[in-house]
């Protein structure tokens, strides 16, 4: 996939580029999904009302990544991401720090130039978005770096900015490079409740 993110200012980069898609479009340019495997994947949609246009994320019972592929144009390890996201609905019964119950609306994920790992030499620092009840609130394995953010039903828009190298550093103790992938998740496969997550703005800013 070729290299994504169109211009805005000087050290900012587009990443979803919603202005570029068009109303038929199930995702914005150059956006992939596939569906976790044993499920299938949840529905998306470019849509607009009074606040502008977003993409828009439905599921139930389902589970799926989003991805736009960076390695053309790697994201520089000490920027930070800028997301504009509403959760209408999250799943009932989830709890982020259950493994049987680790639903949500919506997950934010980087995935990590590692170096220092054999193939396929990638580490995951992900944000993902719900209830959580109890527990901690990082979930850390050899490659993945989990940060449970706590979130409830929500209809209007929030600003989120993370910097992912440095929390991956703070958190998970890693100390990785550059940033080779971007992208999104919804799963509802463990609950099977319904889930609807909207995103207007996802924004990389060196």
């Amino acid at each position: 996939m070729a290299a994504h993110g169109a211009q805005q200012n000087p050290g900012e980069r587009d990443l979803l580029t919603l202005s570029a898609a068009t109303a038929s479009d199930s995702l914005p340019p150059l956006w992939q999904r596939r569906a976790v495997r044993g499920s299938t994947s949840p529905t998306s949609a470019i849509r607009e009302d009074g606040s502008g246009r977003f993409l828009s994320i439905n599921g139930e019972r389902q589970a799926a990544w989003f991805a736009l592929d960076l390695r053309r144009q790697p994201l520089a390890r000490g920027g930070t991401a800028h997301l504009e996201y509403r959760l209408p609905v999250v799943p009932a019964g989830s709890d982020l720090t259950v493994r049987d119950q680790s639903d949500a609306a919506l997950r934010l994920y980087f995935v990590l130039e590692s170096p220092r790992r054999l193939l396929p030499g990638t580490r995951l620092v992900m944000y993902s978005m719900g209830t959580v009840n109890s527990g901690v609130r990082v979930q850390r394995t050899n490659t993945v770096c989990d940060i449970r953010v706590p979130q409830s039903r929500t209809l209007t828009w929030q600003s989120f900015v993370v910097s992912p190298a440095n929390d991956a550093a703070r958190d998970c103790g890693w100390n990785e490079g550059r940033i080779l992938a971007v992208g999104m998740m919804q799963d509802t496969d463990q609950t099977g409740a319904p889930a609807e997550a909207h995103i207007r703005a996802f924004v990389w800013r060196e």
